[in-house]
């Protein structure tokens, strides 16, 4: 009588037990992978987070860099005999154009000043202040 091979040299059985482990340990390393992902999603989240604040800050730079270079180029652009316009100060920066008239009083001991353009206009006006 033929006697039967035991069951660990059956490549049939060996065949399903080495699959089923391969199955086991792909199962095994999805999971793990799926329990770490919302941590690798909140960790690529904060560094896209870092990434647009750098390019806000870039494009801040590059603009301030390109209106120096328009600058630049408007005074280059100019042609060298081109008198050289200069921007008036606000207003309030400029100082106040003397008076036309300032006479010292010595009785009061202070100047009389008139803003009219000729003096005799500025006694028949009485447009004399003390300043």
């Amino acid at each position: 009588m033929k006697r039967s091979t035991p069951w660990w040299m059956n490549f049939q059985i060996v065949a399903w037990v080495v699959g089923g482990l391969t199955a086991l340990g792909t199962v095994t390393v999805m999971v793990a992978r799926y329990i770490e992902l919302p941590q690798k999603v909140e960790a690529a989240q904060q560094k896209n987070v870092e990434q647009d604040e750098s390019i806000n800050t870039l494009t801040a730079i590059q603009k301030t860099w390109q209106n120096i270079y328009q600058q630049q180029q408007q005074i280059q652009q100019r042609p060298a005999n081109a008198p050289v316009t200069v921007k008036q100060p606000p207003a309030r920066m400029q100082k106040p154009d003397p008076p036309a008239f300032r006479e010292w009083d010595e009785t009061d001991r202070t100047f009389w000043c008139c803003d009219l353009g000729l003096r005799e206009d500025c006694w028949k006006e009485l447009a004399w202040y003390r300043c």
